[in-house]
């Protein structure tokens, strides 16, 4: 009965239980050691450039955040 009215929840309400959970979640996550950013044009995202310029920066922390992790063979 419990998974069939879990089931059944709205989006909203789902959000809105993310959003009561999110201070326990941003508890859990790893600290960051640094912060980068990265501007191209400026930060409008809502033109190509912009979210270009975003996604290469998020893919660019990626592969550091990876290669930090990746154990030399």
């Amino acid at each position: 009965m419990r998974a069939d009215i879990d089931n059944q929840q709205s989006p909203a309400s789902l959000q809105a239980k993310l959003i009561g959970l999110l201070p326990e979640i941003m508890a859990k996550l790893p600290k960051p050691e640094e912060l980068r950013m990265v501007s191209i044009n400026g930060s409008d995202r809502t033109t190509v450039s912009g979210l270009l310029a975003e996604l290469a920066a998020m893919v660019g922390v990626l592969r550091s955040a990876i290669d930090r992790d990746t154990p030399a063979s």
